[in-house]
């Protein structure tokens, strides 16, 4: 067969699939490790920043508990004297001696003439000179007479005894002379002690004075009404107070809550030195709050009415400028001041030129009546308890009265433990409400008391009669109703244990005093419990100190003072004080017996019952006040006590020696000896 010829190239075939993957190889081993690195250089220092803002002031935290009473230290050392006193003031005038009756020949040819000095009824020189006060309405009319008979006629001087001039309308008067002194339409600058002198060349003068009251509203004035602050800043307020009898004055805010002194509040009065009826309140608030802006109120009160002043604290920018509080007069809130009147101007003429004119009321002058009680003191024992004597003082001033709250009611009893159990759960109040004899109501704190909320209600086992109970170491003291005994009530467990009292009153008006409703009084001090009631047969007083706990009768006094002479009788550091009323305005304490000594105290100590009608009275020794119920008004009296300064030395022989401040009253009290239960 012949050989085909050659062909062209055929088109390539495809590409073969792609074979499966191997299985992967084995790792490799690790390399070795690098070497390290050079350090870097250090960096360029940064830009001081910005500095930053003050902060803002953190609020005070507020107060711890108060911590337990801790133990009593020992008796220091009696230190040295102090430095020498300044010099009193001088003592008033003494009573002009008896005037004799001189004659006298004249030019050797008128035959002998008497010449009598000039005597006025009722004057200094035979009457007491501390009269009771004339009291006036403020735009009522007065009249002062002062009749004198002497040869030749006396003329009659008035003046004031403080050395003020008399205010005669547009005119101040240094003296007048005229036998009647007008005080037309009184106003109450007009209040004060005015002397009449009488005089006629032959000594010796006499002399009468008139001791003037003007009684008006409280009226107040305030100066600055609107007062600027801002938060954190303080604001100051003030309130001029004028009125008569002197007002019991307080702050309230702008919920109506009455203030204390506080780390927010500080309350302090001025006293004008020259005229008693003007007072000024300050109130501070220190680091304002928004809360705190608002309307506060200063309040007089007395016992012709209450007034209310407003002060307004409201909030500004601190950055801006302060405006003006105020306005250039003030504001005034009251009855204003009536105009002077000439007080020549006759009140009323003779009948004759003046047939219609109303009758002058007689200007009565009234009297102090000393309570004149013969007393004689027997035994010359010491008290055998005198070493356990706690503190050994006396009263030596009693303060302004401070307004607590008012109960539409004359009488009841406020009080306070001045030796609580737990002082941490301290202030609590109780009440008593005679009307209600069966329930003791507690108080938690002052704010509760103030709004009448009790957190607590005990119903007695026994009801109470009085107004003179205590609260003493976690128990309330009282006498039971219609019998002779005096009651423990345990405030926590409701235990009670009772002690019987002989010959004490349980029924009928034989009060233990005229105005109250008391037949035991009961008294605490820092010595203990005190009992105090009178006999009726005989009107003497008993005192009686009482253990406590068990109501077992320590010593008893049996003291011939009728307790109806006085207005109210309280114990201070074992001393028996005596108020010498409790319905009149301005009185005295005169009366102080050392009960451990049986030694009386020389005392003289002014005491104010702004509404006249003190039921209930008693001293709180832990804070050194005297609480009183007055006409509803519940008041506290801060009191200052000191030293009475006995010998020790004479003290731990037992001896009666020392205590050179003692009276001698040439037995006008009767003191029996202590006697032992």
């Amino acid at each position: 067969m012949a050989k085909g010829s050659f062909s062209s190239r055929g088109v390539p075939g495809l590409d073969g699939r792609d074979g499966l993957p191997g299985e992967p190889g084995l790792d490799g081993i690790p390399g070795r490790n690098g070497l390290d690195g050079i350090p870097g250089v250090d960096g360029i220092p940064g830009f001081d920043g910005l500095p930053g803002r003050d902060g803002v002031n953190g609020t005070d935290g507020t107060p711890g508990d108060k911590g337990e009473r801790g133990p009593r230290g020992p008796p220091g050392m009696r230190g040295i004297a102090g430095p020498r006193g300044r010099k009193g003031k001088n003592g008033t005038p003494g009573i002009p001696g008896t005037p004799i009756i001189n004659t006298w020949k004249v030019n050797g040819t008128a035959p002998k003439k008497l010449l009598i000095p000039p005597s006025i009824p009722g004057s200094t020189r035979t009457r007491p000179r501390n009269r009771k006060p004339i009291i006036v309405r403020e735009g009522s009319n007065l009249r002062l007479r002062c009749q004198a008979a002497g040869k030749p006629v006396p003329q009659i001087e008035w003046s004031r005894e403080d050395g003020g001039a008399i205010p005669i309308g547009q005119w101040k008067e240094g003296a007048l002379n005229s036998h009647m002194l007008n005080l037309s339409h009184a106003h109450r600058e007009h209040t004060g002690t005015y002397l009449c002198e009488a005089y006629n060349g032959i000594p010796p003068n006499d002399y009468k004075t008139f001791n003037v009251e003007v009684h008006f509203e409280p009226y107040l004035r305030v100066n600055q009404w609107k007062v600027s602050a801002y938060n954190g800043s303080s604001a100051k307020l003030e309130c001029q107070v004028e009125a008569f009898p002197v007002a019991v004055t307080y702050w309230e805010d702008q919920h109506g809550q009455v203030l204390d002194n506080s780390t927010k509040h500080s309350i302090h009065y001025h006293q004008n030195t020259n005229f008693i009826w003007k007072t000024t309140m300050v109130l501070n608030i220190m680091n304002i709050e928004n809360s705190d802006f608002g309307d506060y109120h200063c309040v007089a009160k007395n016992e012709l009415a209450v007034t209310r002043g407003l002060v307004k604290v409201h909030e500004i920018d601190p950055t801006l400028y302060i405006p003006s509080t105020g306005t250039v007069d003030g504001l005034t809130f009251g009855p204003d001041p009536p105009r002077f009147v000439d007080l020549f101007d006759d009140l009323c003429p003779p009948p004759p030129d003046c047939p219609d004119c109303p009758k002058v009321p007689k200007c009565a002058e009234g009297q102090v009546v000393l309570f004149g009680i013969r007393v004689e003191q027997f035994g010359n024992d010491t008290y055998p308890g005198f070493r356990n004597r706690t503190t050994d003082c006396m009263l030596s001033a009693v303060g302004k009265p401070v307004y607590h709250r008012h109960t539409d009611s004359n009488f009841g009893s406020w009080m306070r433990d001045p030796n609580p159990r737990d002082p941490r759960r301290e202030p609590r109040f109780w009440t008593t409400d005679p009307t209600d004899t069966n329930h003791l109501y507690e108080f938690a704190d002052k704010n509760r008391y103030r709004k009448n909320i009790p957190s607590k209600n005990y119903t007695l086992p026994r009801p109470f009669t009085g107004n003179s109970h205590v609260i003493y170491n976690g128990s309330f003291y009282y006498q039971q109703q219609g019998h002779q005994s005096i009651i423990r009530y345990d405030l926590t467990s409701g235990n009670t244990r009772s002690v019987n009292v002989p010959e004490v009153a349980t029924e009928g008006n034989n009060y233990l005093y005229s105005t109250g409703r008391d037949y035991i009084d009961l008294n605490t001090d820092d010595n203990g419990l005190w009992a105090i009631y009178g006999l009726p047969d005989s009107n003497s007083t008993v005192v009686m100190k009482i253990d406590p706990w068990s109501l077992k009768v320590e010593y008893s006094w049996n003291i011939s003072v009728n307790h109806h002479k006085f207005g109210e009788l309280f114990i201070t550091c074992g001393v028996l004080y005596a108020i010498d009323s409790t319905t009149e305005r301005d009185t005295k304490i005169r009366f102080a017996l050392d009960l451990f000594r049986k030694r009386f105290l020389d005392v003289d100590l002014s005491f104010n019952n702004p509404f006249r009608m003190t039921t209930m009275l008693g001293y709180n020794y832990d804070t050194k006040e005297i609480y009183s119920w007055d006409s509803g008004n519940q008041l506290t009296y801060p009191v200052k006590v000191i030293d009475i300064g006995y010998n020790t030395a004479d003290e731990e022989r037992g001896g009666p020696e020392a205590a050179p401040q003692f009276m001698d009253y040439d037995q006008d009290y009767e003191v029996d000896q202590p006697t032992s239960s």
